[in-house]
């Protein structure tokens, strides 16, 4: 297998051809979720431990993304660095608003 230095948070590491395979399957994963939040989610692999993380905006997202990237084959470790902060609320996690009609005066 080919390998050189990966740079992305993990200084001297030796990246393997197949991390990047494995890095874009959890990433595709959470790409076909439909709350935006975990679309905007950073994934990095290192020989099957991949690390997730950036912020969502409820405990529920989180699970969400866990949970999917569990599934992946080739994962064998999971490093959440998912954060949850509500001013990150998924917008399709909420009921759509009512129409407000302004009426004269």
């Amino acid at each position: 297998m080919n390998s050189s230095n990966w740079r992305n948070g993990n200084a001297g590491a030796t990246f393997v051809e197949g991390d990047s395979f494995l890095r874009d399957s959890v990433a595709r994963v959470l790409l076909d979720q439909h709350f935006r939040t975990l679309q905007n989610l950073g994934v990095r692999a290192l020989k099957g431990t991949v690390t997730v993380f950036g912020t969502v905006g409820s405990f529920y997202e989180k699970q969400i993304a866990i949970s999917r990237c569990r599934q992946v084959k080739g994962v064998r470790r999971l490093i959440d660095q998912i954060d949850v902060d509500s001013r990150f609320e998924d917008e399709t996690a909420r009921p759509a608003p009512r129409s407000i009609v302004k009426l004269p005066r």
